[in-house]
């Protein structure tokens, strides 16, 4: 992260291998040294290795690794989770005391959420068995049930959803896991992982 401050990536710049070992990600990466100095001659070529520690949950297109195209890191980026409220740890439950009446408005809720955010993660990462919508909509519209868990703006936007629907619901504070510190962009594919680094030629 500090070194993508420091010194912007400068096309060419291809994506030699991909190596996934445990859970540990290391993408090699060949082209313009812009990681040594702004001021390198465009026609000298270099490799960096960039290295990803601890991969958590994410999505890898492999279609999008072509070994031909010289702008691979165009849209590299690596944050901080904790400026992606998305991403951080679920440390809210959230159950109603009674029926939901329109489930699907509070699934649409958390959905264009997470769509509008660009996150990893669907509705049914956060909602309480929404990977059947119609197992979702039978677990709400009982008389009381888990609707969901997760980080402070899923958890805002479940309660006021409940509110406006006037479900009478608890909300319960958990010790989260241990979460990544790391949100990894490269076009469409996105990781969490603990640790990410570039390990730089010699």
């Amino acid at each position: 992260m500090d070194l993508l401050a420091d010194r912007p990536v400068v096309h060419p710049t291809r994506i030699d291998a991909v190596v996934w070992r445990g859970r540990q990600l290391t993408i090699h990466v060949r082209g313009h040294r812009w990681w040594a100095s702004p001021y390198e001659d465009r026609h000298s070529e270099g490799a960096i290795s960039l290295v990803f520690n601890g991969l958590e949950d994410g999505r890898l297109f492999t279609d999008e690794l072509q070994p031909d195209d010289d702008e691979a890191l165009e849209s590299f980026e690596v944050l901080p989770v904790s400026d992606v409220p998305w991403a951080q740890a679920s440390q809210w439950s959230i159950y109603s005391s009674g029926p939901i009446a329109e489930p699907l408005v509070l699934f649409s809720k958390v959905h264009d959420y997470l769509h509008q955010t660009q996150a990893l993660f669907g509705a049914d990462r956060f909602l309480n068995q929404a990977t059947d919508l119609s197992r979702f909509v039978a677990t709400v519209q009982s008389s009381g049930a888990l609707v969901g868990q997760g980080p402070t703006p899923i958890r805002d936007l479940i309660c006021t959803e409940l509110e406006r629907q006037r479900v009478p619901h608890n909300v319960v504070q958990t010790v989260p896991d241990m979460e990544a510190r790391y949100l990894v962009r490269l076009g469409d594919s996105a990781f969490l992982c603990q640790e990410a680094f570039a390990d730089l030629p010699d």
